[in-house]
């Protein structure tokens, strides 16, 4: 015991590792191992638990005090609950220094924090709503025409400018994106509604009844307000409603809203883009004619296997 003791304590660190990866790699017996270096199998143990505490530190390393330990979702239910906390420490305070005869040393504190509760609460209540007409009635597609939606627009980003003063630092960044976004994130507003356009002359119906019928579509089909408009539509276009309401779900489902389509078309484009130094129209003009002739092996649409986009777009 004692001369494999010796012979252990003797190995240098670089033996030791070529021990572990061996007994890793190697499909030997740890006894075999043993005999063969002349040390003990609990050494050969020891060197294996080492190597495998060293593999999990370097793959999974533990959290620095620098980094993220956990994000914390900041609501506005979760703002409201902190200023008033701060609120009740201060009103704390304040009757703990009416008890020493010092209550003016935290009044006006107190009374410019709940100044400061109101307005954040009615600040936030205001963005909210302006959040949700954005979102809900320009943004959506089913919504108003394209000249309506830029109206609308600048109604929200002139709301936004009067109160960015309240909250510079993240006021300010957002209505200055949305000015300069405008004309791309309603860029849809104009297809869908040449397409609405198109619609109202095939079927020789007015334009109008076409865009409630888009806005029928936004509605839920589960509440009684859905089908007393549905049916009102039906009475007012005739024999044609179903047709009609078929092609403008058509027409909404072909009209992207997002920056996806156009990220989706650079990233088949980008592979092409290294293979040259400068892009000349006679290279684009080769590419085109490649892409258009290539047919699909796979497609989400059955039908289109196997064909090309010019087979199918013709």
């Amino acid at each position: 015991m004692g001369q494999n003791s010796s012979r252990a304590a003797s190995l240098k660190p670089e033996q030791r590792k070529q021990l572990f990866i061996e007994m890793q790699s190697s499909g030997r017996k740890v006894t075999s191992i043993a005999n063969r270096e002349g040390v003990s199998r609990k050494f050969l143990y020891q060197q294996q638990q080492k190597g495998n505490q060293a593999l999990e530190k370097e793959f999974n390393p533990s959290p620095e005090e620098s980094d993220i330990l956990y994000w914390i979702p900041v609501t506005q239910k979760w703002i409201f609950q902190v200023i008033l906390a701060l609120i009740f420490k201060l009103e704390e305070k304040m009757n703990k220094a009416k008890k020493k005869g010092q209550g003016n040393r935290w009044s006006k504190k107190l009374t410019v924090a709940r100044l400061d509760e109101q307005k954040a609460q009615t600040v936030a209540g205001e963005v909210s709503i302006l959040c949700d007409w954005l979102r809900n009635d320009i943004l959506a597609l089913a919504g108003p025409d394209w000249a309506e939606r830029r109206e609308l627009w600048d109604f929200i980003v002139a709301e936004f400018k009067q109160r960015e003063a309240l909250c510079l630092h993240r006021m300010r960044p957002f209505r200055t994106a949305l000015e300069n976004q405008k004309e791309n994130l309603l860029a849809f507003a104009a297809v869908l509604d040449e397409k609405l356009t198109d619609i109202s002359q095939r079927f020789n119906v007015p334009l109008y009844l076409v865009r409630k019928v888009c806005l029928l579509q936004a509605q839920n089909a589960q509440q009684n307000s859905y089908w007393a408009t549905w049916n009102q539509l039906h009475d007012q276009i005739g024999y044609q409603f179903y047709l009609l309401s078929e092609a403008v779900e058509q027409a909404m489902k072909e009209t992207p809203r997002a920056s996806s389509l156009v990220e989706n078309f650079n990233s088949r484009l980008r592979n092409y883009f290294f293979l040259r130094r400068t892009l000349g129209n006679d290279y684009l003009d080769l590419l085109r004619f490649f892409l258009n002739h290539l047919r699909f092996l796979l497609s989400e649409h059955p039908e289109r296997e196997g064909q090309c986009p010019t087979e199918f777009s013709t």
